[in-house]
């Protein structure tokens, strides 16, 4: 038996032990039966202390195997006597066999989605490409082949890794098809491990320098640089420009949190390498430069590391050898051409994301090995059906010119409207789009779970704000099956929550809302909020933040503004942005303001406030108002202002504003008894007082004050302790002349009634020794006129 065996067969009667109890009951006599012949069942008995040789053959049992370090036996035996036995206080367990099988190789997700998988079809496998790996050195591992090393750092003579990111970046090229582990993309490479980073993942230029000579020495094919500095270094530049005048690639990371590329990958003769995710979004770490030539897969990447385990790591470092395994395999595939050349093709065969061409965040595109098929599918014009072979893309014609605006996906089916020369024909939004049949072989389309036979697209549309996947539901998981590149404008069929409904290539398919932007149609009157967003006013031509709009709720429209929706608000018009809304029917919106109008009142919040909609029968709130804008009610109405919101009725709190008077505000309400002042010989004197709760007209506005009518003349009543009213409650109104001949004298301070409620209500105050004129003696009483309304003072308090 071999160790592995023997480790196998311990692990599992170990694992058995865990499990089964002992047995304590006596042996039982062997029916007849039982020696009859019978089939034979593989197991081990495993004995308490020793092996029971008695009980073995008096049941005629044969040993086909034992065990050094255990009382154990493997057996061959009928099933009854299993049942007899296994009473037998001896033996502590009876395990029964089970198969085993050595964990299956994983692949890691960029090798598909850099189409490596198809060159390994083609029989590629980067057999006699030599590629130098410059890091922390390579640990001895079972899942890599290295070909020989050498180390640099002064204190060291051993390549061994002593960090781990050598390991796995060296993993990632040469990781073997072993079954076991992962698959690096040219297992079959030459790898030889340069050591010029130490346990701390940090080295110098000088060794640097020695490393890339003794790769054109040794005439290196490919160099792979996954690390970074920030001088250029003119010799490092010079010996680089060397290496690739003399036929060899050089391979560098652009660096990880930094605003610009780093060194090396900054010079012309290297391969600049960013990252990118498993859904083709460029990394969070990965640099926004013109200086990116290309990304690779670069987040989450599984691959070889220390004590012979494996690691799961992102960052650039780890894109790059996917860069240079791709071009491992496209050499051994093109002998003949060379760096140059090969620099070329990996160019032209790159899949392009973002904005078409190349940008800052991927450089030309996503790097991609090339499949070598025999020969391609030939497609008959009757064919209705396409397979994609590799992820390529959707291209439409605009302005006679064939643009990329998305994409199909590797092993996905398709049908097609028509054949077009060497392309398909297919259904993309209202129109049609072109895929080449390059990257296509027939099909039936039977796998297609989600064909569009019934839904049409409706009147909406939207623009991803990057490049889109869109998803197949209907295995009971999302399944992507197409993309939508930024900026291309795309109808959908319906709105499902936070999921749209489209139509890609003739198949049902769903995008994320929160993705795209909504394109609105000049037509549309309604929007809905995707995420709360502010609400502008134009102020000394800048746009000023004056309140909010919330999410999921529906506003009319005024007009469309450019990027803009103009709503009502105030008296005026506000701004909301389009880029956060989508348009709507509006018919959720329950209040709609079609009648009533703004009061010449206006309010100022005091803080930032919710306005709420009461239609539901509790408080919704819809919109909020900010701290200091002046903004108009409609009325009040207690502890709660009405108010328009963008055309909808909405409510305030009263005591989260501060009432706002302006000229042509015509009442006025107390919040506290205050005193009524008049001019006399130039100064402020008290003559009266005003109530609580009471309401007032006024002449006119005053700068702090309120001017009002007091006896023939004018008092003042300071705006304090006052806020704007309506003079809804005033029913004790004087309509008749304006000034009266005859005065009395109140010898106390006192109250002036208002009886129209039916009882006799104080709504202010005459002081004493003031003189006041009186409109009418009706017996105890006397009528006057105070601040423009009517009222009452008993006789017997004046002279």
């Amino acid at each position: 038996m071999t160790m592995l065996k023997k480790l196998v067969a311990i692990s599992i009667l170990i694992f058995c032990l865990m499990i089964n109890g002992e047995t304590k009951f006596a042996n039982e006599v062997i029916d007849e039966a039982l020696t009859k012949e019978q089939e034979l069942i593989p197991i081990t008995i495993l004995f308490k202390d020793q092996i029971n040789e008695q009980l073995l053959t008096s049941y005629s049992i044969k040993v086909e195997r034992s065990y050094d370090f255990l009382p154990a036996v493997t057996v061959m035996v009928p099933k009854p006597i299993i049942d007899v036995i296994k009473v037998n206080e001896s033996i502590q367990n009876i395990i029964y066999e089970q198969p085993i099988k050595v964990l299956s190789q994983v692949e890691d997700w960029g090798i598909s989605k850099t189409r490596v998988n198809k060159t390994w079809e083609a029989g590629y496998t980067g057999q006699g490409i030599d590629v130098a790996v410059l890091d922390t050195g390579v640990s001895t591992h079972s899942d890599l082949n290295i070909k020989g090393g050498v180390s640099f750092l002064e204190n060291s003579t051993s390549y061994h890794d002593d960090n781990g990111h050598g390991t796995h970046v060296t993993g990632i090229i040469n990781a073997q098809n072993n079954t076991i582990g992962t698959r690096g993309v040219a297992p079959n490479a030459n790898v030889y491990s340069l050591k010029i980073l130490d346990s701390q993942g940090y080295g110098t230029t000088f060794d640097l320098a020695a490393a890339i000579e003794w790769s054109i020495q040794n005439k290196m094919d490919i160099i792979n640089l996954s690390f970074g500095y920030l001088n250029e270094d003119p010799v490092i530049k010079e010996l680089l420009d060397t290496a690739y005048n003399n036929g060899i690639l050089v391979v560098a990371a652009a660096g990880n949190n930094v605003e610009e590329v780093m060194y090396p990958a900054r010079h012309a003769s290297v391969i600049s390498v960013g990252a990118v995710d498993e859904m083709n979004l460029k990394a969070d770490f990965s640099p926004t430069s013109n200086e990116i030539e290309l990304v690779a897969p670069g987040v989450g990447i599984i691959s070889t590391y220390l004590n012979n385990e494996y690691s799961i790591i992102s960052g650039t470092s780890m894109a790059t050898p996917y860069v240079t395994g791709i071009l491992a395999l496209l050499k051994e595939a093109n002998p003949t051409l060379g760096a140059v050349e090969l620099r070329s093709l990996l160019q032209k065969t790159v899949l392009d994301l973002g904005v078409p061409g190349k940008d800052q965040e991927f450089g030309l595109g996503l790097a991609q090995s090339l499949d070598f098929p025999d020969q391609h599918s030939v497609f008959n014009p009757s064919d209705k059906y396409f397979k994609a072979i590799a992820r390529t893309a959707i291209y439409v014609k605009i302005n006679d010119k064939l643009v990329r605006s998305g994409a199909v996906d590797d092993n996905q089916e398709y049908p097609r409207i028509r054949d077009y020369g060497d392309w398909h024909e297919i259904k993309f939004g209202n129109g049609v789009g072109y895929v080449k049949k390059e990257y296509t072989r027939q099909t039936s389309g039977e796998n297609i779970k989600n064909l569009n036979t019934t839904f049409k697209n409706s009147s909406l549309k939207i623009i991803p704000n990057k490049n889109i996947a869109v998803y197949d539901n209907t295995s009971g998981r999302l399944v992507q099956f197409g993309s939508l590149y930024k900026g291309v404008e795309y109808p959908i069929i319906s709105d499902i929550g936070a999921w749209l409904r489209v139509d890609l290539s003739g198949r049902i398919g769903f995008i994320k809302e929160s993705d795209v932007k909504y394109v609105f149609p000049s037509t549309a009157k309604y929007f809905e909020v995707l995420t709360r967003t502010a609400i502008y006013e134009k102020k000394d031509n800048q746009l000023v933040r004056v309140g909010a709009v919330d999410a999921g709720q529906e506003y009319p429209i005024i007009r469309h503004y450019g990027n803009w929706l103009e709503i009502k608000f105030g008296n005026g018009i506000g701004y909301v942005n389009k880029l956060y809304t989508k348009p709507s029917s509006g018919s959720r919106i329950k209040n709609l303001n079609t009648t009533i109008k703004n009061s010449k009142v206006f309010v100022s919040p005091l803080v930032n406030i919710a306005v709420y909609d009461n239609t539901s029968g509790s408080l919704v709130q819809y919109a909020s108002l900010y701290k200091g804008v002046k903004y108009p009610i409609i009325n009040d109405i207690g502890s709660w202002l009405r108010v328009d919101v963008a055309g909808r009725i909405g409510f305030i709190r009263e005591k989260d504003v501060q009432q706002v008077f302006t000229s042509d505000v015509l009442f006025f309400e107390v919040n506290t008894r205050t005193a009524v002042y008049q001019k006399i010989n130039g100064s402020l004197i008290r003559v009266g007082a005003v109530d609580a709760g009471q309401e007032y007209p006024r002449i006119r506005d005053y700068g702090s004050w309120h001017e009002v009518k007091f006896g023939n003349g004018v008092g003042y009543v300071k705006k304090e302790y006052t806020k704007p009213s309506f003079g809804t409650n005033i029913n004790n109104l004087n309509t008749g002349p304006s000034t009266y001949t005859k005065l009395v004298n109140p010898v106390v301070n006192i109250a002036v009634y208002d009886n129209t409620s039916g009882s006799l209500v104080q709504f202010g105050s005459l002081y004493t020794g003031f003189p006041y004129p009186i409109i009418q003696d009706i017996g105890s009483w006397l009528r006057i006129d105070l601040f423009g309304r009517v009222g009452y003072i008993n006789e017997k308090f004046v002279k």
